[in-house]
């Protein structure tokens, strides 16, 4: 993603005011070659339609739910 999306994002999951748990530039395989830029651990669905709304994809990973623009 580039860096201007992921200030957008954070900036939504920063605006809820629920607990949210976000991990960032987490490796997909242990190598940090290929990172997941932002991860949600724990999150609530207000969010998750925010980051839709606003064109962000979401794929539910073994580590947690991965955020990414096209």
């Amino acid at each position: 993603m580039k860096p201007e999306h992921i200030t957008a994002a954070l900036d939504i999951i920063r605006a809820s005011a629920a607990s949210i748990t976000v991990s960032l530039n987490t490796p997909v395989n242990g190598n940090y070659s290929h990172v997941y830029d932002i991860l949600i651990i724990r999150s609530n669905a207000t969010v998750i339609k925010d980051l839709v709304e606003a064109g962000f994809s979401l794929c539910m990973t073994d580590k947690g739910l991965a955020v990414d623009k096209f």
